[in-house]
């Protein structure tokens, strides 16, 4: 059997109070690299003597030879990280892991990154995330690079602003797959390394670089950034002596925006929704009656958002179908849950406590599982389009689906399935009690499904049934 061969690229400046930690993560992984770089950046305190001291053979330190002011957010720091790449080039690895000096690993990080490559020898980058972040694109810090990716695209880091966000583009532009395990978390610490006043219009020089378009980049800033973050990105936008990145990259950025739009605009539209303040008991009752002419997805959001505190804390009061649920999960062989409709999100920090994600539309509840520490978004199916392909073990849905309509429920259930490592969990109607529950043929589906094997667990109250699927890879 082949032995894979990694190594790992590390850049650091003036980090002796804080680089021990991420280097001892990095030496004790369960798989251990062939060889570790780091690049001393002109550091002037104590970090590279301390680093000889507490790890005189693990790690090779590369002195970058001339003296510069710090290249923090300035595309001449691709000069630092190309230093080491030419270290590199006479190794014989499979995969290079680049990382700052701000992540601590667990210590399975490369092991799962690899063996993930292993399996699709199309993903050319992966990453995992920092917790309390979810991400669509893989992060600069602790990504892994598919070595014969690196050598295709010439093995070097174009001095340019964007010169990481680069290769991740280049890769998608190129038919490759690029992927963020959000569910295999490290931790952030602070750097000895201050950020620049200016790394604000370097975000916006880098924008500009890669292609993004200004309605697109103003959209952006209009709904996530402040006034102030916002006019100093535009002024870098706007810089006209920017080196451009290719005619082809550009053009595949522009297409990849209009998905990303979606999602935004999406996501708006959510924040805008009004919910009344009034409190209705546990036990389900009609909320609505729909006219035929009302049953669109967005009616129905609306609909069921004037529910009010209910909906944002069901997941705090006793339930005893649910209870069941959660001990039902615990059963099962995961490390990681994504639930679509998780509500506060109690359902996940019962099963799966430390690796988790949940989206919902009712911004109540999201407020109110943040304030219990639980990692929840605003999000709907837009947002589950987006979540890569295999991306927790367990996908969990609870008596969310019965709201979805016929229209839209194929492109859900089929995004649930696709994002699925192991298992999708549905505690969904199996009839329509209510006016304003959708009932779906949740059995007549089983045999129809590619590469699942699927049977019924009974996990039910009067309307409602525990369905278990488990995704098996055939072939």
């Amino acid at each position: 059997m082949k032995r894979i061969k990694y190594a790992v690229l590390l850049i650091a400046r003036n980090e002796e109070k804080v680089i021990i930690p991420t280097l001892e993560s990095i030496v004790n992984q369960s798989l251990k690299p062939i060889k570790i770089i780091l690049v001393n950046d002109g550091s002037s305190d104590g970090m590279r003597d301390k680093i000889s001291h507490r790890f005189p053979t693990e790690i090779s330190i590369v002195d970058y030879p001339y003296d510069h002011e710090s290249y923090l957010n300035d595309p001449r720091l691709a000069r630092v990280h190309n230093l080491g790449l030419n270290e590199l080039t006479v190794l014989d690895i499979d995969y290079l892991l680049l990382m700052g000096a701000d992540q601590v690993l667990p210590l399975n990080y490369s092991q799962t990154l690899i063996d993930m490559m292993e399996k699709d020898h199309n993903l050319a980058i992966t990453s995992g995330t920092i917790q309390g972040e979810f991400n669509t694109l893989p992060r600069g810090s602790g990504r892994m690079y598919r070595n014969a990716f690196l050598r295709l695209i010439g093995y070097h880091f174009i001095e340019n602003y964007a010169y990481e966000d680069y290769h991740l583009f280049k890769a998608m532009q190129l038919k490759f797959k690029v992927f963020v395990d959000n569910s295999l978390l490290t931790k952030a610490r602070t750097t000895g390394a201050n950020y620049k006043s200016n790394k604000n219009i370097a975000r916006g020089r880098s924008y500009r670089a890669l292609g993004y378009s200004k309605l697109y980049l103003s959209l952006r800033l209009l709904l996530k950034e402040n006034k102030q973050t916002a006019r100093e990105i535009l002024q870098g936008y706007e810089d006209k002596d920017i080196k451009l990145y290719e005619p082809e990259l550009r053009s595949f950025v522009g297409s990849w925006q209009k998905k990303q739009l979606l999602l935004l605009t999406s996501l708006n539209k959510l924040n805008s929704m009004k919910i009344s303040p009034r409190i209705i008991l546990d036990k389900i009752k009609p909320r609505y009656s729909p006219k035929d002419s009302e049953l669109t997805t967005e009616n129905i959001k609306r609909m069921y958002l004037k529910g009010g505190a209910r909906h944002g804390m069901y997941g705090t009061r006793p339930n005893p179908l649910r209870t069941k649920l959660r001990e039902y999960c615990k059963t099962l062989n995961i490390d990681s849950a994504f639930e679509f409709g998780c509500n506060v999100g109690i359902n996940l920090k019962e099963i799966a406590p430390l690796n988790h994600y949940g989206i919902d539309i009712n911004p109540q509840a999201i407020k109110k599982g943040k304030a219990l520490n639980l990692n929840v978004e605003l999000g709907d199916e837009v947002t589950l389009s987006l979540i890569p392909d295999n991306s927790y073990d367990l996908v969990l849905t609870s008596s969310v689906l019965d709201h979805i309509l016929d229209k839209d429920f194929d492109n859900i259930f089929n995004n649930l399935k696709r994002i699925t490592k192991k298992y999708l969990v549905c505690l969904e109607t199996n009839d329509t009690p209510d006016v304003d529950l959708f009932a779906h043929d949740y059995n007549s589906m089983v045999p129809q499904w590619d590469h699942f094997s699927g049977k019924n667990e009974g996990g039910n109250d009067t309307n409602y049934t525990c369905y278990l699927w488990e995704k098996k890879i055939l072939g």
